[in-house]
């Protein structure tokens, strides 16, 4: 048994020495696993950035709830309508001339009548701006671009408005979500978000205002002069119209 000592020592000691030439020439084998104390203050930033990175991606890509269910062609189609029919009746009557002078007295003596406001609906505005949307999708194909506009839809509540629409890029969906209020400032509409959202990622509500009042310097949101007042109220979009001049 003492006789196999020096031989174990022996296969020991030639072990080593493979080991030192080993290290000599290839260095010394970093471990897989960090080890205590091995992390450092730029692999942590650099861990950190990337899984955020990914979460955000997820967050981006996160179809958000839709505002409201999907309409049929049959429910857009009427309410693109009854948009249409309400906005030709803030148009002040015309002076009516005929032959008849009591058909013109009784018709003219309307004239000065005010004009109710308009309350318009949720689904008369996704009406209006799918239309919009689609007229401006075809725009979009003459022009060679491979985007397609996703439906958009809105959701009023009290005094809150929300638009939601997306876009279709490399086969991903991108929703853009928005809320906040309407109102007239200047002659202008003016739409002050308080939430923005892409996909479920929140996004900085001042960017989406500082695009607006840009909009609306350049005179993109300008109503028309009959237009005394925009508001939200009880979840309706309310249009008041000026009052006729008097003759």
């Amino acid at each position: 048994m003492l006789g196999r000592v020096p031989l174990f020592a022996a296969s020991a000691k030639s072990e080593l020495s493979r080991s030192v030439v080993l290290c000599h020439t290839y260095g010394p084998v970093t471990p897989l696993i960090p080890q205590p104390g091995s992390w450092t203050a730029s692999r942590v930033i650099r861990w950190a950035m990337l899984a955020l990175s990914l979460l955000m991606t997820v967050l981006i890509l996160k179809r958000p709830a839709p505002l409201a269910p999907a309409p049929t062609a049959e429910q857009s189609a009427a309410s693109l309508r009854s948009f249409e029919q309400k906005i030709a009746g803030l148009q002040p009557p015309r002076p009516v001339s005929s032959q008849d002078p009591l058909d013109t007295a009784i018709a003219n003596a309307h004239a000065d009548d005010p004009i109710e406001p308009v309350r318009l609906t949720a689904d008369e505005l996704t009406a209006v701006l799918t239309q919009q949307f689609a007229a401006g999708e075809a725009d979009m194909r003459t022009q060679g671009s491979t985007m397609s506009l996703l439906p958009p839809s809105v959701r009023l509540s009290v005094d809150q408005l929300e638009l939601q629409f997306g876009v279709k890029k490399f086969g991903m969906d991108l929703y853009i979500t928005l809320g906040g209020r309407a109102s007239m400032q200047d002659g202008n509409l003016k739409l002050d978000f308080s939430e923005a959202r892409l996909g479920s990622l929140p996004l900085p509500a001042a960017l989406i205002n500082h695009a607006m009042r840009r909009k609306a310097d350049a005179g993109q949101m300008r109503l028309p002069p009959n237009i005394a007042e925009v508001k939200l109220e009880n979840g309706e979009l309310v249009i008041v119209p000026r009052a006729p001049p008097h003759h």
